[in-house]
């Protein structure tokens, strides 16, 4: 199960059996996908959108307080115990960069494989394009960011 619902079921009394992140077991939680032609079309807005990930991972690191009444607004119910546990979770777990990771597109590829046998034929790689989050950290934006 994935955060905050782990917390919810520990709550309930299950135990887990096994945790994906104590094994280095990489799993594709969340991904940004876009089409090729959009990153050769709209480098700009693609280059934006990624600086607006950014900077709300920058919020949720830093201003806890919104990170958890934006946490209240979406995981309606949950106590202010698993608010609190899943903020420390999950501020532990994320980046302040958001590289792609091919090893979680491998994995994706091999979840699809089932349904469509020619994502075994995938080249995880070709998907993967770092440049622009390659570009945004090279550009000093991020460590900006975290110097204020």
């Amino acid at each position: 199960m994935s955060m905050p619902f782990v917390f919810f079921a520990r709550k309930a009394g299950l135990r887990e059996l096994v945790i994906f992140d104590k094994l280095g077991i990489e799993y594709p939680y969340t991904s940004v996908t876009a089409m090729r032609q959009t990153l050769v079309k709209n480098p700009e807005l693609v280059e934006k959108f990624l600086k607006c990930i950014v900077e709300g991972i920058y919020l949720f690191k830093t201003n806890k307080p919104k990170a958890i009444a934006v946490l209240k607004q979406y995981q309606k119910g949950a106590s202010d115990e698993i608010l609190e546990n899943t903020y420390q979770y999950t501020r532990g777990v994320l980046d302040e960069t958001p590289h792609a990771s091919v090893q979680v597109v491998k994995v994706a590829l091999e979840m699809l494989s089932a349904q469509y046998p020619q994502a075994k034929q995938t080249d995880a790689s070709l998907i993967v394009d770092p440049s622009f989050v390659n570009r945004i950290e090279q550009s000093g934006f991020i460590r900006a960011l975290y110097k204020k």
